[in-house]
């Protein structure tokens, strides 16, 4: 599983800051205490010459180098601890100048024996986080919090009460996430506005970036913006910089209400490369509409819809509007 360039130049760029500011309070520390203590920085200097002197000895063949090497030490050891008496003295920490780091693991460089560490993993969920929607007005949503109340448990005629195929559509989603690694299953969710789809494919987004998985979520049109914005040259209007190879790259890609963009055969082009292409290379895509197939058919060609029959899992949402539902009940 990998994220998006974007990702790793945000966390690359956060965990730069802390480097930044951890050396800034460094020197700003250090300056402090040697303007008003000199013989601080005094010992500081020695201890330095200390170092720079047992590089000195190991060139030198004259002597038992072992024993001018320890001599060098010892005295590095008794301006140690003078300096840390000097220090408890005006009420500072013993480690008070010391190299400053936020993570004693790796020491903020974000790798630590040749892997991730955990604190640059916590900076790439955290960037993957905040550049998807989930990071915005979408920011509390989880399956946790599905509400199953708000679907009928009056069965149909013949079929199930919305409330058991909400139900089922929940349990298959968190399945979904379960075996995301091990399988390519792509969801297409269709059904009317507010009945959750949003909701449980951004509960999805969520537990898979927790796991270092790299999502994007985007809305129809902001995807088929991206590609005309390519296409002519210009800045897209959801930003200057245009980069669709994301939408083929991610581990998993989130098309939010498709079918509310005007539709072209620009459009059409575009949607198909994205779903075969994606296919081609065994990457998971969910589809969100509002459309049902017979709907999805006239507004793109039968190749598009052929696709999406034959390698989507169809979950068709039922029930009545919950947004409506919550806003009568807070009214």
């Amino acid at each position: 599983m990998s994220y998006g360039k974007a990702v790793y130049e945000a966390a690359d760029a956060a965990l730069q800051r802390r480097r930044s500011e951890n050396k800034k309070e460094y020197d700003d520390r250090r300056r402090r205490v040697f303007a008003s203590y000199p013989r601080i920085a005094e010992i500081e200097h020695e201890m330095s010459e200390g170092s720079l002197a047992i590089i000195g000895e190991i060139f030198e063949k004259s002597g038992d180098l072992h024993e001018r090497i320890a001599r060098i030490k010892e005295k590095n050891i008794n301006l140690q601890m003078e300096r840390a008496e000097l220090l408890v003295t005006i009420g500072l920490p013993v480690d008070y100048l010391d190299e400053i780091y936020k993570c004693p693991v790796c020491h903020d460089k974000g790798i630590v024996n040749g892997r991730r560490c955990e604190c640059y993993e916590k900076e790439l969920k955290k960037a993957a986080y905040e550049q998807s929607v989930l990071g915005g007005t979408l920011s509390n949503q989880t399956f946790e919090n599905f509400n199953l109340d708000f679907y009928s448990q009056k069965k149909a005629p013949g079929g199930i009460s919305p409330y058991e195929n909400m139900m089922r559509n929940k349990q298959l989603c968190e399945r979904f996430v379960e075996d995301f690694s091990h399988s390519s299953l792509s969801i297409l969710m269709t059904g009317g506005t507010g009945l959750g789809k949003t909701h449980l494919s951004t509960s999805i987004a969520r537990r898979l970036i927790n796991r270092g998985v790299g999502v994007v979520y985007v809305t129809a049109p902001e995807l088929f913006d991206r590609f005309e914005s390519l296409k002519f040259n210009r800045a897209s209007i959801y930003g200057d910089t245009v980069d669709v190879q994301e939408f083929f790259d991610c581990d998993l890609l989130i098309i939010d209400d498709l079918g509310s963009e005007f539709s072209t055969q620009f459009v059409e082009s575009a949607l198909f490369s994205v779903i075969n292409g994606r296919a081609i290379k065994g990457k998971s895509t969910i589809i969100n509409t509002n459309c049902d197939l017979a709907q999805l058919e006239s507004i793109y060609n039968k190749k598009i819809v052929s696709r999406i029959i034959g390698d989507f899992l169809i979950m068709p949402f039922t029930g009545e509007d919950v947004r409506m539902q919550k806003r009568k009940k807070n009214l």
